[in-house]
């Protein structure tokens, strides 16, 4: 069946090729990672004052996706990376990451090294040294 959905695929693609010659994505998932999809195992008296922390980052996969898909996060700004197997539709990694500064690229790959679209998300410490998680980096 997947050999037809990639025939079908290439067909689309050559289609699409006399009429628009724009890159399309046949990734169909992606990474979502919530508002407060960040924890600290054991948080310090005061976030702001020890901000480089292991977290756990938690989220969940959008769309479809084959078995032996990974989810990869980056932080680009501190450098730290993880792969991580989903567990059903969400997943959790852990990353060593600046919380004052934290930019997580994140995507998913399938077994076949194809990648979906990458989407970023920063780190936000309120007011209350809770962890606030946004879509996007500055």
């Amino acid at each position: 069946m997947s050999r037809s959905i990639a025939s079908l695929f290439v067909f689309g693609v050559l289609a699409a090729a006399c009429n628009d010659p724009a890159p399309v994505s046949a990734h169909r998932s992606s990474v979502l990672i919530g508002d407060r999809g960040i924890s600290i195992p054991l948080p310090p008296p005061s976030v702001l004052q020890a901000p480089q922390q292991e977290v756990e980052v938690h989220g969940a996969l959008e769309g479809t996706f084959d078995e032996g898909a990974e989810v990869r996060i980056v932080d680009t700004a501190g450098g730290d990376e993880a792969s991580v197997a989903p567990e059903g539709t969400s997943f959790i990694a852990t990353l060593e990451v600046d919380l004052t500064d934290a930019c997580l690229e994140t995507w998913v790959v399938d077994a076949d090294g194809v990648e979906s679209e990458r989407r970023l998300y920063s780190t936000q410490v309120e007011a209350d040294d809770s962890i606030r998680v946004v879509p996007g980096c500055d």
